[in-house]
């Protein structure tokens, strides 16, 4: 691809991200998960007696849409079928009204019958078949309530779980302990297998002795633990009425208050009804509107990416565009404590959370990228604005001040955690993930990329720590482990910038076997793409679909690993993004490139799909100007030079 053709490619996707833009400065668009999210709800719908036919009957062509030839249904787009996913969307359909003896129903419980049966499905999917009265209650891994009381550093202690499995602990462990059932008025016999190992394997003996506590539990102890578990539901419920705006926690949260005797004269429980509802958005498909799940709304990510890419691809920060985004950003940064605050007492609010008003949750990622975006703002004297520059500080003293003692960086606290703590991963129910918040490549990138630029021109360095921590965790072929993307592209792609920005040269050794790995991995088209079985399987390690997000994320690690514009491969990924590029300037991506729970649940953000690519080319071409035109497409776009373009 010659360079007028790779400025053009850019100059579109400038476009298309100020067409996208909306009318008080942020960028969104809702991410998507599997079909796992729309089952759940209308699950806990039935479960909390709310009748909406029409929602209904719109969340249930969202689940058949998704359906597979063989019956089933993946974890991710073009991903096998899932043995758990198949069976809550089987379940969701028949409380949806789909007879047993339609076609697409029988070819679903034939997979689930070859795939061992409910037995062995996962924790979540024995839960749902426990509230509805299908399945026993002592099929599920008990989950203690009485785990809410022990101290942090204890193996089984809530408190010192990451964030996300507090959320989800909490709320289980209620209902657990509760035992409601609201009857789903059906058996499911055409889903067994009672052949399946998993039907008569006996529980392990740490299973066991939670079993028999359970059900002969201390009651005085039981009693402080649920009064405690209440109290943080109610403390933890966010103003939307969610919790920590994600909908299964939601979901969870709104049943666990019912378990416990609220009924809509309650506040608590209204507001969570309503924001239950939130979580819907339409999706058109060939038979209609059907009604999706957003699973966890980010508006502040897609417009920190948002505005990074257009200040990395050379529009003006006096834009009109760049002046509404900043404004909307900096107003979302939180000034309020949060749980971060239990082992860094001392150090100030100042980060960004993931999605607005979400204040007593700020995460390190997103505040590393507001971050480095803002910090693009700095004039020809290196300042940055009055307006921009106290948030800045603010923001890099929070990510200084939640280092990890070994050097990285976590998601959401400090990452510091008690080696029995680890036990945890051990317990029987932990079947959904890492349950604890520890440092990781991508975030800890990430925060030397955002720390180093937040520094003035020849300003000191982040202490070493940092950097020989990422360094330590690479693995043995060159690439880095990624935790929140999918995987490692991106550990990789997340790592060697904020390498580099710290000051390991691009000729470290550490720095070309990064380059040489992705190269080995570029595909024959010229981009480069990642399964999600990656997490699972090491031969789907950088190998799969071209997709713009994970072209670009390896753009950014030979950028700063010093490969040139005018390198082979890297020319083939702009011809690839080039290709692959809408007449409207924006690109799609069909499969799942951002990671929940590593071998549980991906998802795919729309807005990411079109900052990356802008990103990427904005750092190779923004400073250079094409052979044969006077000027770059859109260099320092001034607001004179772009009063055309508006907002969506």
């Amino acid at each position: 691809m010659n360079d007028i053709h790779a400025h053009n490619t850019l100059a579109r996707g400038i476009d298309n991200l100020l067409a996208r833009q909306l009318d008080d400065g942020h960028w969104y668009e809702g991410p998507h998960t599997n079909v796992s999210a729309e089952s759940a709800d209308i699950i806990a719908r039935h479960c909390l007696g709310i009748t909406d036919t029409a929602a209904l009957e719109r969340t249930a062509l969202r689940v058949r849409r998704g359906q597979h030839d063989d019956g089933s249904w993946p974890m991710f787009p073009g991903g096998p079928g899932h043995l758990s996913v198949t069976a809550e969307a089987y379940l969701a359909l028949r409380l949806a009204g789909d007879p047993p003896d339609e076609p697409h129903m029988r070819s679903a419980a034939r997979f689930c019958r070859r795939h061992g049966g409910l037995g062995a499905a996962r924790t979540e999917t024995h839960f749902w078949l426990a509230v509805l009265g299908i399945r026993a209650w002592d099929r599920v891994p008990p989950i203690l309530p009485e785990q809410i009381l022990f101290p942090a550093g204890t193996p089984v202690a809530v408190r010192s779980l990451g964030v996300w499995s507090r959320h989800l602990l909490t709320p289980l462990s209620v209902i657990a302990a509760q035992r409601p059932i609201w009857p789903a008025g059906f058996d499911l016999p055409e889903l067994y297998d009672p052949t399946s190992p998993a039907e008569t394997a006996p529980p392990g003996k740490a299973e066991q002795v939670m079993r028999a506590y359970h059900k002969h539990p201390l009651r005085p102890l039981r009693g402080r633990a649920l009064a405690r578990a209440e109290l943080w539901l109610l403390r933890n419920q966010q103003a939307n009425g969610s919790w920590f705006h994600v909908f299964l926690f939601t979901a969870l949260g709104t049943l666990a208050l019912k378990a416990l005797g609220y009924t809509t004269d309650n506040n608590a429980y209204r507001s969570a009804l309503a924001a239950l509802d939130s979580f819907g958005a339409p999706l058109e498909t060939p038979d209609g509107t059907a009604r999706r799940i957003v699973p966890c709304p980010g508006p502040v990510w897609d417009t920190a990416y948002s505005l990074l890419a257009l200040l990395d691809a050379g529009v003006e920060p006096t834009h009109p565009a760049i002046e509404r985004a900043c404004t909307w950003l900096i107003a979302q940064q939180s000034t309020s404590g949060g749980d971060w605050q239990r082992d860094r007492p001392r150090v100030p609010p100042g980060g960004w959370p993931f999605s607005p008003g979400l204040n007593n949750y700020p995460d390190l990622d997103d505040t590393a990228i507001a971050i480095t975006a803002l910090t693009r703002l700095r004039d020809s004297n290196g300042q940055l604005p009055p307006a921009v520059a106290p948030a800045v500080e603010r923001g890099q003293a929070w990510l200084a001040g939640l280092q990890s003692r070994k050097g990285g960086w976590a998601a959401y606290e400090s990452g510091d955690l008690s080696p029995l703590t680890e036990l945890s991963q051990r317990l029987p129910y932990n079947d959904h993930g890492p349950m604890l918040d520890v440092p990781t490549a991508d975030v800890t990138g990430h925060v030397l990329e955002a720390l180093t630029a937040a520094a003035p021109e020849g300003g000191a360095r982040r202490p070493s720590a940092a950097a020989e921590w990422l360094l330590a965790q690479q693995e043995p072929d060159g690439s880095w482990f990624g935790r929140w993307g999918v995987n490692h592209i991106y550990g990789t792609g997340s790592a060697v910038p904020g390498l580099v920005a710290a000051g390991i040269g691009p000729g470290d050794p550490h720095i070309r076997r990064a380059a040489d790995w992705l190269r080995q991995h570029q595909n024959a088209d010229g981009g480069w793409g990642e399964d999600c079985r990656s997490y699972d399987d090491p031969a789907h390690r950088g190998r799969g679909r071209s997709t713009p997000s994970q072209t670009a994320w390896a753009l950014l690690a030979l950028h700063a690993a010093g490969v040139g514009a005018d390198d082979n491969q890297v020319r083939a990924a702009f011809t690839w993004l080039a290709d692959h590029q809408r007449p409207d300037g924006s690109w799609d991506e069909e499969v799942f490139t951002a990671t929940g729970q590593p071998g549980e649940i991906y998802f795919a953000y729309p807005a990411i799909v079109q900052a990356m690519p802008v990103i990427a080319l904005g750092r190779y071409l923004a400073p250079t100007q094409p052979p044969g035109q006077p000027d770059p497409p859109h260099p320092r776009l001034t607001a004179e030079q772009e009063s055309g373009h508006g907002t969506a």
